[in-house]
């Protein structure tokens, strides 16, 4: 899991409580209950790895889709374990992801 740097200078920056817990709570948060209530299927580019891509394209300042895809081959994102996709459908997926998703998303995790 990676670790975001404090924005506080007097912040120790050892894990806290939680950092042991971050992969479950977020695949919790993302279980296929939530993906069906908002009317997903279950399918490898599903609603936990789109979001996942949405916070590493811009945590990680990834330059495009591409090096995206590699990264996600490569390394996995954030709590999603290393998949194959073909970037064409990564690429296709983002244009169609509803908007709506990443802005609640983004408002929770946002202070």
């Amino acid at each position: 899991m990676y670790d975001i740097p404090s924005e506080y200078p007097e912040d120790s920056s050892l894990p806290d409580e939680f950092h042991l817990f971050q992969s479950q709570l977020l695949r919790e948060t993302f279980c296929p209950p939530m993906r069906e209530r908002l009317g997903l299927r279950d399918t490898i580019l599903n609603l936990s790895l789109m979001v996942a891509a949405g916070i590493t394209l811009l945590w990680r300042q990834a330059p495009g889709v591409q090096e995206l895809n590699r990264l996600l081959a490569r390394e996995g994102l954030l709590w999603c374990h290393p998949t194959k996709v073909a970037q064409q459908s990564l690429s296709k997926r983002f244009l169609v992801f509803p908007v709506e998703l990443f802005k609640r998303v983004f408002k929770d995790l946002l202070p």
